[in-house]
């Protein structure tokens, strides 16, 4: 019977309930979390940063192994066992306002999600056999988009009860999640990394293998120019977005004063400011994918460029908004414009990947090439807002991001001189 039903649904429906429930999962805690480690952790603006710096060094440690675990046993298990882990580390952090718990609860989720990066896109991808899996990703961002409006609004509402509850409940739900995938998501098209041998015949050890199969990723992204230019951006994006992740809330929260209507909750104005970026960032996407002729096209890279341009733009204008309309049309637009390129920049890197069968791996060293960048840039730019001001902190991002719009142009300039073709 539950074949059944999998089969009714089809994995491009499985890929669609994935990205949705995630992204309902995920805003309903995300919504509230750095209001938690403000007003009940008590956490400073460096120690927010560090926070989010200890997730990232355990994403960047665990990441290569398990991106090459997708690849080499398999991308449902990978995300199956990713959703649960991330699952549990999320409760425990909803479960005990600590410093250390909540460092610790960063390290299990962290190495959760890692499991998941790359797997999920490499899994569609295989499952469809690559047959419109741009007009696919698109469709899942947007889902994505759509399902977070009531997951923020959820995160809200229960927060006026307990802080901590949506948090928690967040966990619980990504670990449901993880079960009924268990059940109902298929894997018809995957081809695993040879387990029994190498191109000489000979049996060797499944830790060789795992390291035969990132060493063969590396060697692909030296010999692919766009994909060098591509990650240079990815490492560019992680040191400019880890202090904004951070500060951001701080800024709304502690330095600008929220609308008083009708003695509304200010947690409420935070389900707006959220709200109001993923509408944005829906009808944008709807634009791209209307005008989309072809994902590897230069069209879509001077749009790339355009985009982390208007990004620095809105970053700058949030630093030094002095009030809270300003700040928020500024944070929307940042926030659409983020989540655009991020969905474009996966679906470049990935038509840039003919080999399937280390799909996640590429994948999962650009994850990590990120937390790198976030890794380094975090911590930093915590430290200028804690010395200087929030502002400054907010300013140091936003220039971080301009180094991005030259590789952009540079890599277009590379596709022009290469007759444009990639």
């Amino acid at each position: 019977m539950i074949s059944d039903y999998r089969n009714k649904i089809g994995p491009e429906g499985i890929y669609y309930i994935y990205s949705g429930g995630f992204a309902f999962f995920f805003a309903l805690m995300t919504t509230i979390f750095s209001i938690y480690h403000i007003d009940v952790v008590r956490l400073n603006p460096f120690q927010l940063v560090i926070i989010g710096t200890i997730l990232e060094s355990a994403c960047f440690l665990f990441e290569i192994p398990t991106g090459v675990v997708a690849d080499y046993y398999s991308r449902r298990r990978s995300i199956i066992i990713g959703l649960i882990i991330m699952g549990i580390g999320i409760f425990i952090e909803g479960s005990f306002p600590l410093f250390i718990t909540v460092a610790l609860a960063q390290v299990i989720w962290g190495f959760g999600a890692t499991f998941l990066s790359g797997a999920d896109i490499a899994w569609i991808t295989d499952e469809v056999k690559g047959k419109n899996i741009d007009k696919i990703l698109l469709k899942g961002t947007q889902i994505r988009q759509i399902f977070m409006l009531p997951g923020i609004f959820a995160g809200i509402s229960l927060a006026t009860f307990d802080i901590s509850l949506p948090i928690k409940i967040s966990g619980l739900l990504f670990i449901l999640l993880g079960i009924f995938l268990f059940f109902f998501m298929p894997e018809l098209n995957f081809q695993p990394v040879s387990k029994n041998k190498t191109g000489t015949g000979v049996k060797i050890k499944t830790r060789d293998q795992l390291f035969q199969t990132f060493t063969n990723g590396i060697k692909y992204i030296k010999g692919n120019k766009v994909l060098i230019f591509l990650f240079s951006a990815v490492i560019l994006g992680g040191l400019y977005s880890e202090g904004f992740d951070r500060l951001w809330t701080f800024r709304f929260l502690k330095e600008l004063s929220f609308p008083t209507f009708r003695h509304m909750n200010p947690l409420y104005w935070f389900a707006i400011i959220h709200s109001g970026g993923i509408i944005i960032n829906l009808t944008f996407i709807e634009w791209i994918k209307r005008n989309m002729k072809d994902s590897a096209s230069i069209g879509i890279l001077w749009l790339l460029s355009a985009i982390n341009t208007i990004m620095a733009s809105g970053i700058f204008i949030f630093a030094f908004a002095g009030n809270f309309y300003l700040a928020a049309a500024s944070y929307w637009l940042t926030y659409a414009m983020r989540y655009s390129h991020a969905s474009l920049s996966d679906i470049i890197i990935n038509k840039n990947i003919s080999d399937s069968r280390i799909r996640a791996t590429l994948f999962s060293m650009k994850a990590q090439l990120d937390q790198v960048g976030q890794i380094v840039g975090g911590p930093i730019i915590g430290l200028i807002a804690n010395t200087w001001s929030v502002s400054i902190g907010l300013l140091s991002s936003g220039l971080i991001i301009l180094p991005i719009v030259i590789i952009y142009v540079c890599l277009t300039k590379h596709r022009i001189n290469q007759g444009g073709a990639f």
